[in-house]
Order: C-alpha cells, then sequence, then structure tokens
C-alpha cells in the first residue's frame, strides 16, 4: 500500500472474498476465489455488474503452481505497470 499512493489507487478489504470470485474466470486454472491479487486497469474503466477483465494482474497464490510464476508478485514490476497505463 505504500508504493501505490495516489487518488486513483483504492485498496480495499473484501473478508467475504467477492471481488476475488468475480476476477477468478480472469485467472485461467484459479479453482479458487482470488486472494493476494493485484489488478491494473487503464484509466476509464468502471465496475459494472460484471468485473472488466484486467490489463495486467500479479498473484501471491500459491494453488496457481509454476505455470504463474511470471506473475508473481514483484512490486516494482506491478508499480511500472501501473505507471505505463497510467501515463498520458
Amino acid at each position: 500500500m505504500k508504493l501505490m499512493k495516489g487518488d486513483r489507487v483504492s485498496h480495499y478489504w473484501d473478508g467475504e472474498r467477492r471481488v476475488g470470485g468475480a476476477v477468478q474466470p480472469f485467472v485461467p486454472d484459479l479453482e479458487e476465489p482470488a486472494w493476494d491479487f493485484w489488478m491494473v486497469y487503464s484509466p476509464g474503466v468502471t465496475w459494472g455488474v460484471e468485473a472488466p477483465k484486467p490489463d495486467w494482474w500479479e498473484h501471491q497464490l500459491g494453488s496457481l503452481g509454476r505455470g504463474f510464476a511470471a506473475r508473481r508478485l514483484d512490486a516494482e514490476r506491478f508499480a511500472a505497470k501501473a505507471a505505463e497505463l497510467a501515463a498520458p
């Protein structure tokens, strides 16, 4: 949370894992609602009845296995992707 700050950044706690269930379809082979999961969207994307597909995501989910090692959370890479999407 210290790395990602600003008026357009939101951090939430979802104890019932509703958001994780909503993004689960965008993560191949994920058999449970996502948690420890970070998403970045292009400016202007809004959530409606269904979750929009993220432009980039990273995780700390052991259940995804080696096939998703390239998406394992790397804070610096994630911040760079977010900055890239936010650039005019």
